[in-house]
């Protein structure tokens, strides 16, 4: 069945969908462990409150791709949206750690926004315009890690549980929109039939495939390392500027948005000419070494504005 393209309406919901989603999590980096403060906590439960958000899209993400598959991307974007709203309600709302903990986790299993809206425009784009589309996904979301931060900390000069409440907000109206707007884009005979096999539901399936071609293993490992070091810089890395340098939000913000402007600007206009003149594998080295330099200077620097550098 030959794909058409992607209407303007899906394809400025989908946009809508990745940008708000990435929007929504990073405006809680500048200002998550000023909460967890006020609850007289510590480093360990910042980080926790990621461990649950990425335990939650561990588990529910197969799940989820199995009901899209079965049941349509349409349904389960909106369950998506509806989801990640009411956590960030609840967030919005506190009153108790545990409070925390449970919007966090209701996020992270409802958090099928990215991979359904990826999914979506697979459906629907020509194989020879998909890379087009998808490349507008990743530019909602380098934009959204550049707004998100510079939003949360705007707003945290009213309230700690403001950026939490705003992106409840445009989750909702983003989750309208796409009940009016977004047609589905998974035909019914093109769904499986019979009942959800078991290896559908399972976190680990994907795995045994994926470990089982040696070439690929030693690039899983290196990207699962390097995402463990973005979540732990985004997590760790505002509790260590407020202990050292006794850092706002509005300080941890603006570096932020910094760090994805930077990021921004390196994926649109750098990344691709530079791997063309030095190749994937050297620039891909070179960008580990790099990183890993900023980050053994992150723990020297003996004033706050050398961080940016």
């Amino acid at each position: 069945m030959k794909s058409t393209p992607v209407p303007r309406a899906a394809l400025a919901f989908l946009f809508g969908v990745v940008l708000l989603d990435v929007v929504g999590m990073s405006m809680l980096f500048p200002v998550a462990a000023y909460i967890v403060r006020a609850y007289n906590s510590d480093a360990l439960t910042v980080t926790l409150l990621s461990v649950i958000y990425a335990a939650g899209q561990f588990v529910a993400t197969p799940v989820l791709g199995s009901l899209s598959d079965r049941y349509g991307r349409r349904p389960v974007l909106l369950l998506s949206l509806l989801g990640s709203a009411a956590g960030y309600v609840l967030f919005g709302l506190g009153g108790a750690l545990w409070v925390l903990f449970l919007s966090r986790l209701i996020d992270g299993l409802t958090g099928g926004n990215i991979s359904t809206a990826t999914a979506y425009i697979t459906d629907v784009t020509p194989r020879e315009e998909r890379a087009g589309s998808l490349a507008l996904l990743g530019v909602a979301f380098g934009l959204g890690f550049i707004l998100g931060p510079a939003i949360g900390g705007a707003l945290s000069q009213y309230s700690l549980a403001a950026p939490a409440w705003l992106a409840a907000a445009l989750t909702l109206l983003n989750a309208a929109f796409g009940f009016f707007m977004l047609p589905e884009s998974l035909p019914a005979e093109r769904r499986p039939r019979g009942p959800p096999r078991l290896a559908e539901r399972n976190p680990l399936a994907p795995f045994g495939g994926l470990l089982g071609r040696p070439g690929l293993r030693g690039l899983f490992a290196a990207h699962c390392l390097f995402n463990v070091v973005i979540m732990g810089y985004n997590t760790i890395v505002p509790v260590f500027l407020i202990e050292r340098f006794g850092a706002s939000p509005g300080r941890m913000a603006v570096l932020l948005a910094t760090v994805g402007g930077a990021n921004l600007f390196v994926q649109a206009v750098l990344v691709r000419r530079l791997v063309a003149r030095f190749g994937e594998r050297r620039m891909v080295v070179a960008s580990l070494l790099f990183q890993a330099a900023g980050l053994a200077a992150l723990a020297l620097v003996p004033v706050f504005w050398l961080v940016y550098p």
